[in-house]
């Protein structure tokens, strides 16, 4: 799935919370310590990190949305054992995950530039330089990702659309909205016009060639990124993205946060919350009522109510559980830690999609029965926490995170609890 159809409409930049579980900011300055800068993709910090110097909502959104891209990426079609229980599971991801989970990370990113870019460089090196060499260290992984193994990476998107937050982040705030949502509305009437519910046709699947060897896959996935990457030569590749609007916002957002008085963050948050519950149900009930067709401006403005109402409530939903219900963020902290580890739990993914699915491992075709699909992309997930929740117990970052950093900064990073 390319990065160009991805959306996102949750705002919630660094919400921490003190002792009674009452919503706190993080001060600005307190993020600009020296050698502790979150990721502009992962928000992970470059240093050795440490509980208060994390976010529990933003780690907790992040595992969420793992997920949520682990049951898109992973579909199956409707087989002939359980076919309703196999069209359910497909209409459930369709209306509920599709569009909804991938744009996480798009206003994630814009949150984490807005932190990388305030940092303090005790070299001397401009925020802006350190920037963009993450975004060329980015590249090369997201390169390697999409070559090797999956051509629906996000990662050589995220690299490439970065770059042009450098030309707006000093504009107003007033203009940076703007911009944002010009720029997701000219996406938003721009994209194909299939419905959400449609679902025979959604599958990361579909519409691959049958690849009987991996130099064969290699070959065509290099074809698929290189007319990605030459894509973004012309202008409307960047003014139909609806996720560097979604970059803009979450830069906004994280900024417009730190202006904000507890009393003022809790009730945007709820207004999120009751404002995406509203939208998002009102547009998946237009889209399934058939009350609009595409293409037209009424099925536009539908879909994007129905999915970026869906990302709000996600988000907003997080954080009021965290913030409201003293404890909970505890039985959600084994999806914070799959969260901590996001970059390399979604390569993880990736990998072993190829494995099973090509020639290069077991060799399948495809994920088969819709419902065995889910039910085997949940139990890969529950994997995957425990496995995060060992690493984090013994390294402050995950090893992909590790290895962006000693790509970005030059020099051999520590990995290692309390050194």
């Amino acid at each position: 799935m390319s990065l160009g159809e991805l959306s996102r409409h949750s705002w919630l930049g660094m919400i921490h919370f003190d002792s009674h579980r009452h919503m706190v900011l993080f001060p600005v300055r307190r993020l600009l310590v020296p050698n502790q800068v979150e990721d502009a993709a992962t928000d992970v910090y470059l240093g050795p990190s440490t509980e208060s110097h994390r976010s529990v909502v933003l780690d907790t959104m992040r595992g969420f949305a793992l997920l949520g891209i682990l049951f898109v990426n992973f579909q199956g079609q409707v087989g002939e054992v359980w076919p309703t229980a196999d069209y359910l599971a497909r209409q459930a991801i369709g209306a509920l995950a599709r569009d909804s989970f991938y744009p996480i990370y798009a206003f994630l990113f814009g949150v984490g530039f807005f932190h990388q870019i305030q940092r303090i460089d005790p070299s001397g090196r401009s925020s802006e330089r350190l920037y963009l060499r993450r975004l060329g260290a980015l590249f090369v992984i997201g390169s390697v990702h999409a070559v090797g193994f999956w051509t629906g990476d996000v990662l050589v998107n995220y690299s490439i659309l970065g770059i042009a937050l450098l030309l707006v982040h000093r504009m107003p705030v007033s203009l940076q909205l703007a911009a944002a949502c010009a720029l997701i509305a000219v996406s938003a009437s721009g994209r194909d016009a299939v419905h959400p519910l449609a679902l025979s046709e959604l599958s990361a699947f579909d519409g691959r060639p049958r690849i009987d060897s991996y130099l064969e896959g290699l070959k065509w996935r290099w074809t698929v990124y290189s007319e990605e990457v030459w894509g973004y030569t012309q202008v409307s590749r960047w003014i139909q993205s609806s996720s560097l609007g979604l970059f803009i916002l979450g830069a906004v957002g994280a900024r417009m946060h730190g202006l904000m008085t507890n009393a003022g963050r809790r009730l945007t948050t709820w207004t999120v919350l009751v404002v995406g519950i509203a939208a998002g149900v009102g547009g998946h009930l237009a889209l399934m009522s058939r009350l609009v067709e595409a293409p037209s401006v009424p099925f536009t403005a539908a879909w994007t109510a129905a999915n970026y109402g869906l990302a709000a409530t996600y988000g907003a939903g997080i954080a009021c559980i965290i913030g409201e219900r003293a404890g909970v963020h505890r039985w959600l902290g084994p999806l914070a830690s799959a969260g901590r580890l996001s970059l390399t739990n979604y390569l993880t993914q990736s990998v072993v999609l190829v494995t099973a699915y090509t020639p290069l491992g077991i060799g399948l075709n495809d994920p088969g029965a819709a419902f065995k699909a889910l039910v085997c992309a949940a139990f890969f997930f529950g994997i995957q926490i425990p496995l995060s929740q060992w690493w984090l117990a013994r390294f402050p970052m995950g090893p992909v995170e590790w290895l962006w950093r000693r790509a970005s900064y030059g020099h051999l990073a520590t990995n290692r609890r309390g050194a």
